[in-house]
């Protein structure tokens, strides 16, 4: 696998690390991390709100320069992780990276169900191309959480497995109409009213319109056209660096 991916196996060797291991586990790695300058939202509201989606998502929080540096290698150290890393390469880590006022969590501190993340987060670990292991209620009580949403749920899915998943967001669903297919504000209505299934389906459509590419392939190429504007409707090539 290329550098550039070296964050794949780093990300998928931590995600079934804590399935493994399981809730005690998460709590005493997450509580012995260097997070950085200030508590961690993840870590606000007692041991037993964290969860592994809020956990997955406030690493990917930290994917700046600075940040990176000091989280990763302090999650690569103390989770034991042999995959090897490099966190002084921006280039590395093409990554869906909420910005420090998004809001992290998968609860707000008083409404929980570990239990229904815990669930759907082993079935994301588990899921390989031939043997998807979603259950489609789980994944559609998640997305009804507050302030959770589309982007947030298949970002953190994206991260905790990028070998099956892809984000459905404006980044993603930015050649959308190239590809014949929704634009991205029709496709998150319409995975916030039917749920997993027309992930799935969408999931799909982006897989066939790329062809023997990678999910995380799909989503460097994608992030790359970000600022280039593309009117071919017969698209593309992956290039080499891809």
């Amino acid at each position: 696998m290329k550098e550039i991916y070296s964050w794949v196996p780093w990300f998928r060797e931590l995600g079934k690390k804590i399935a493994e291991g399981g809730e005690t586990y998460l709590i005493e790695k997450a509580n012995q991390m260097m997070w950085g300058s200030g508590k961690p939202r993840v870590l606000l509201y007692g041991d037993e709100n964290i969860d592994p989606f809020s956990f997955f998502y406030s690493l990917a929080q930290k994917n700046t320069r600075y940040q990176r540096e000091i989280v990763y290698n302090s999650v690569h150290n103390i989770f034991d992780i042999s995959a090897p890393l490099d966190t002084s390469i921006d280039e590395y880590y093409v990554i869906p990276t909420p910005p420090p006022p998004a809001l992290v969590l998968f609860h707000d501190g008083k409404n929980f169900d570990p239990n229904l993340l815990w669930r759907l987060f082993r079935q994301t670990v588990e899921t390989v191309e031939d043997d998807p292991k979603i259950d489609l209620n789980d994944f559609n009580n998640v997305l009804k959480i507050t302030n959770v949403g589309v982007a947030k749920l298949t970002q953190t899915l994206f991260l905790i497995n990028p070998e099956y998943f892809l984000p459905m967001d404006d980044t993603t669903c930015q050649l959308s109409e190239a590809l014949d297919l929704p634009v991205w504000s029709e496709i998150e209505k319409e995975i916030k009213d039917d749920g997993y299934e027309k992930y799935q389906s969408r999931l799909k459509e982006f897989k066939r319109a790329f062809p023997e590419c990678q999910p995380y392939e799909i989503n460097m190429f994608l992030d790359r056209q970000k600022s280039e504007r593309i009117t071919n409707s017969k698209i593309f090539q992956i290039d080499t660096i891809i």
